[in-house]
């Protein structure tokens, strides 16, 4: 619920960024001095950076959460602490998707080239969020007393399955 939320929020930054392009002005670099040159920002060093930034967000959330919910076996405790390591991932990728946005803006560029970026990133969010349900799945399912590892192992591909379709259902149309 709250990547829903943060995705509404990033859709209402959106529509500022465009009220601010139109207002905006036309300027250019052509004044900095060569002994200041800052790396040119692209969408593509923009994407390179924060798809970055998200991966170690879910390598670190994966991590986090098996330190945090070790031991534990109450399924609404292991889905809060899942749910907030995934929302840990989900403000770099707003993050970036607002540099992106910024990106757009001080361009003039159309929505079309942002959301091309945009649906990339967001793409290395989903997968990175991905990780960290299904390490949850995991754990919740070993907690079970009796299931085989055959009947693990199924249940974690129908699940697996199903939360990635539900994922793509939220997510932006995939990226070209």
């Amino acid at each position: 619920m709250k990547v829903i939320k943060r995705i509404a929020v990033f859709a209402l930054i959106t529509v500022i960024a465009f009220a601010f392009t139109a207002c905006g002005s036309d300027s250019s670099d052509s004044g900095s001095s060569s002994s200041t040159k800052k790396p040119k920002v692209s969408y593509q060093t923009i994407y390179s950076e924060y798809s970055s930034k998200i991966k170690k967000a879910g390598t670190n959330a994966v991590k986090e959460y098996q330190k945090k919910a070790a031991g534990k076996s109450d399924i609404n405790d292991l889905a809060t602490i899942a749910n907030d390591q995934v929302q840990t991932i989900a403000d770099v990728q707003v993050e970036g998707g607002e540099k992106l946005a910024a990106h757009m803006a001080s361009k003039g560029d159309e929505y079309e080239v942002y959301d091309k970026w945009f649906k990339k990133l967001y793409e290395v969010y989903n997968h990175q969020g991905m990780r960290v349900y299904k390490v949850y799945i995991g754990q919740y399912l070993d907690t079970i007393p009796g299931i085989s590892d055959e009947l693990k192992k199924q249940t974690m591909d129908q699940l697996s399955e199903q939360m990635e379709e539900s994922m793509k259902q939220m997510a932006p149309e995939k990226a070209e």
